[in-house]
Formats: structure tokens, C-alpha cells, sequence
């Protein structure tokens, strides 16, 4: 699968009623450094549904993050 094709997985993902999912969708996101990525990161850090697995973060504290390294990271 080419990185754009990647790409649009993940940001597809993002839309998946499971917050799990869409947190793994972020952490994806954010080791590709998809900065195009930023808007739909911008648009969940109001979601507050936990992932159920690891630290069970919420979404968007999985989106501040991922928002945050990508500011950073060239």
C-alpha cells in the first residue's frame, strides 16, 4: 500500500464508532508525521470516548498529542 493509500486508511478510520480504533488511527497518523492530517486531528480534541486498551486514553488527549509532536517534528 503506497503512503498516500495509507494515509487515507487512517484518516477514514478516524470516523469509526469504536474509539479505539480511532485512537490507533492517531498514533498511525502521527508516525507517518501526516501534518495534512491536522485538521481532522484539530475536529476530536473535544471526543472524550476512551480506547480500551492500554492506558485507555481518550481520543482526544490521543489527538493533542499526535497534534503537538507533529508542531514540532520536521
Amino acid at each position: 500500500m503506497t503512503g498516500f493509500l495509507r494515509f487515507l486508511s487512517h484518516i477514514g478510520a478516524l470516523n469509526y464508532k469504536d474509539p479505539s480504533v480511532r485512537v490507533l488511527a492517531i498514533y498511525s497518523l502521527e508516525k507517518l508525521k501526516a501534518v495534512e492530517a491536522m485538521p481532522r486531528l484539530q475536529a476530536l480534541l473535544n471526543d472524550n470516548d476512551r480506547s480500551n486498551f492500554g492506558r485507555q486514553v481518550s481520543v482526544a488527549e490521543a489527538a493533542k498529542t499526535a497534534i503537538t509532536n507533529l508542531e514540532t517534528k520536521p
